[in-house]
């Protein structure tokens, strides 16, 4: 049930962690009708990613996906089906919302390539035809790999189409995750050259989201804020909120955010991505999607052994105590202990997520994006798949309203109160005692 509280937000103007945060109390309108979840637990704002390879889910994938997730991302390697990529995302969003119509779902959708998609597909066919749509350098030279010029109009119009090419589209898919929503960097381009695709391609994102805006009441949402390109004076890429109903944080406590020897947060660093996703949530008028992507501990790679049973899995730190995945084993072994490292890692990243959260942020975990790396349970046959059983009971837990904003106690530390929880946070103690998750109290 969603909260019917006057959402009031303290807006911060400062950085959270410089020790001054000046503030001014608002009255919060929240996310449009059908987009922002309640609070009676943290399992009401999940927000799920299913990368389908090879095939579409099956019944009881369904069931669950419909009954679990508020939102849905769907994308298709259609290997040896006969089926479209955007066709295929279309059949499976169709039984979705025959078993949950209220439940959101958007497709995936890269700015410019077509990762998976089959050559046979009518999309990457006129792509291919038309090289006038080929992002070229100052030079004239085609750039690889192969991208749209987002100052070409009839490239823009080819993108734009896409989602839509499906037989009831918009019936069945509420929006898009519209992934490289990104400042433009790209070698042999000019300045001014790099700002006008940029500018372009922020346009052509705000474009698509008023197409669905009006067919339908759906949105865009941007990735993202964190692990592309960055312009010195938006670091968090927020400008993307100004073109689109919603923005994806998909490297939080990963990656750049860590030391890739000790494994350790770079805090200032973390502590920075929680702020701007804080502020994210006051955008508009508090109206805009954002979505908190967290992970199964600070991973900095991924293993590009092709030998290694943990091939194309995350990797660690060197000197990471913490996280030392098995370099040998069964498949059941090695899923097992991903299984681990995800019910690790939910007090932090839960905690992380619960002391900025609105009513239009959502949370997700996975291990990476393949829908067998903890998008889905499978208690049936547990060696095929990463994720938990029992589905994360922390996540079912009564939570209630936040009853204010977080209340920094210390350079890294933050604590917010729900009506039936208290939450801390300690960048400093990711699997310590500072992080805790306190259930049905609201007494420190």
């Amino acid at each position: 049930t969603i909260c019917k509280m006057r959402w009031v937000a303290v807006v911060s103007v400062a950085m959270v962690f410089g020790g001054t945060v000046a503030s001014q109390e608002s009255p919060m309108a929240g996310p449009p009708t059908g987009w922002a979840h309640g609070w009676d637990t943290a399992a009401d704002a999940w927000w799920g990613y299913g990368a389908m390879g090879g095939a579409l889910f099956t019944d009881s994938q369904l069931t669950f996906v419909a009954k679990t997730y508020k939102i849905v991302v769907l994308s298709l390697c259609p290997v040896g089906l006969n089926v479209t990529t955007i066709g295929g995302v279309a059949q499976v969003a169709a039984r979705l919302k025959a078993i949950q119509p209220a439940i959101k779902i958007l497709f995936y959708h890269n700015v410019d390539q077509f990762p998976c998609y089959s050559p046979t597909d009518p999309a990457v066919i006129a792509f291919e035809a038309h090289p006038e749509w080929w992002l070229k350098d100052d030079n004239g030279n085609v750039v690889t790999p192969k991208g749209l010029d987002f100052t070409n109009e009839k490239a823009v119009e080819f993108w734009l189409s896409i989602p839509t090419n499906a037989v009831g589209a918009f019936d069945v898919i509420d929006g898009v995750l519209a992934d490289g929503i990104v400042p433009m960097s790209r070698p042999n381009m000019s300045a001014a050259r790099l700002a006008a695709l940029t500018t372009g391609k922020y346009e052509m994102a705000g474009r698509l989201n008023s197409i669905f805006n009006t067919a339908n009441g759906g949105l865009v949402v941007a990735n993202g804020m964190t692990g592309g390109p960055i312009d010195p004076t938006d670091p968090m890429n927020l400008r993307a909120l100004n073109a689109t109903g919603g923005i994806e944080n998909e490297h939080f406590g990963v990656f750049e955010q860590v030391n890739h020897q000790t494994g350790g947060l770079n805090m200032d660093v973390t502590a920075a991505n929680l702020a701007a996703l804080e502020q994210a949530g006051l955008v508009a008028n508090g109206s805009k999607i954002v979505a908190f992507n967290a992970w199964p501990g600070p991973i900095i790679g991924f293993d590009t052994n092709v030998s290694s049973p943990g091939h194309g899995l995350p990797t660690f730190a060197p000197n990471d105590p913490d996280n030392k995945p098995p370099t040998t084993g069964t498949q059941a072994q090695i899923y097992a202990w991903w299984r681990a490292q995800l019910e690790k890692y939910l007090p932090f990243n839960l905690a992380a997520f619960l002391t900025i959260a609105g009513p239009g942020t959502y949370f997700t975990q996975m291990v990476w994006y393949a829908s067998f790396q903890g998008f889905v349970p499978c208690p049936e046959a547990p060696d095929t798949c990463m994720g938990p059983t029992p589905w994360y009971p922390m996540m079912s837990q009564p939570l209630g309203a936040p009853q204010g904003p977080r209340v920094q106690l210390g350079p890294y530390k933050w604590r917010r109160t729900f009506a039936h929880a208290i939450v801390t946070l300690d960048l400093a103690e990711p699997l310590g005692p500072g992080t805790a998750i306190q259930w049905g109290t609201t007494s420190v």
